[in-house]
């Protein structure tokens, strides 16, 4: 089962290049996920009563191109397997029949009273049936874990707004994507742009944290980044820039 939805990227959502700002994107991979989780009958309110919820764990994005201002994007999401507590889920997104953005992400099933990681339910991995993966995908997000434990060249320091937070009291995943551009934008020439990013989420952001801070180290052609407070490191990962 491949679902796909339509969006035309509007004025409000691109920076002085014209270019789609990443956090939108992922709102848009999040709405293709919603839709998904409606025709699977395992949407996010059914969950919630049952104290459960899907959370994203980790995220690869190939950026071939960046979506640019009134493009009319088809954005594609597929199940691609389980894999023992994992489940895998592949992206793409079109213009004209033209591809823009691969992505790759796992998932993790949790249960929200217990904070306890679950085996998926049999029945909800069917109810997603299954598709091939991108066969031209080559980042592995199963067995890459993120470097972490670096020193950062450049330190930003971002505040934490309420409108970042989603309805299980968290910081939504997409603005981890706004602190990184954020984060680069004070850094780099706006025209320079990440074409591959790898990020995993390590620890939620909870109401209580008020700011957060975003470190970049240039190691060879990557540049390695991690997004933390006083209290953990909360994602981290790598990317690398468009030449």
């Amino acid at each position: 089962m491949k679902i796909s939805v339509e969006k035309t990227v509007p004025f409000y959502g691109v920076d002085q290049d014209l270019a789609l700002y990443p956090n939108l994107l992922l709102d848009y991979f999040q709405d293709a996920v919603g839709e998904h989780s409606k025709r699977a009958k395992d949407e996010a309110p059914l969950l919630l009563k049952k104290g459960n919820a899907w959370i994203l764990s980790r995220i690869g994005l190939h950026i071939h191109t960046w979506p640019k201002l009134d493009d009319r994007l088809t954005i594609t999401t597929w199940h691609t397997k389980d894999k023992g507590f994992k489940a895998f889920r592949d992206f793409q997104v079109t213009c004209a029949g033209k591809p823009l953005v691969s992505a790759r992400t796992m998932w993790l099933f949790i249960d929200l009273h217990k904070k306890k990681i679950l085996r998926i339910p049999k029945a909800t991995s069917q109810a997603y049936e299954s598709e091939e993966e991108l066969p031209s995908f080559d980042m592995d997000i199963n067995t890459w874990a993120p470097a972490a434990k670096f020193s950062p060249e450049r330190i930003c320091d971002i505040g934490i707004r309420s409108s970042d937070f989603d309805p299980l009291g968290h910081v939504n995943n997409a603005m981890y994507f706004d602190f990184l551009h954020h984060a680069l934008a004070s850094e780099m020439p706006c025209s320079q742009k990440p074409d591959r990013i790898m990020l995993q989420y390590v620890k939620e952001i909870p109401r209580q944290i008020k700011n957060i801070q975003v470190g970049v180290l240039k190691e060879g052609d990557e540049y390695l980044f991690k997004i933390f407070s006083d209290a953990c490191i909360h994602a981290a990962g790598k990317f690398t820039l468009k030449p």
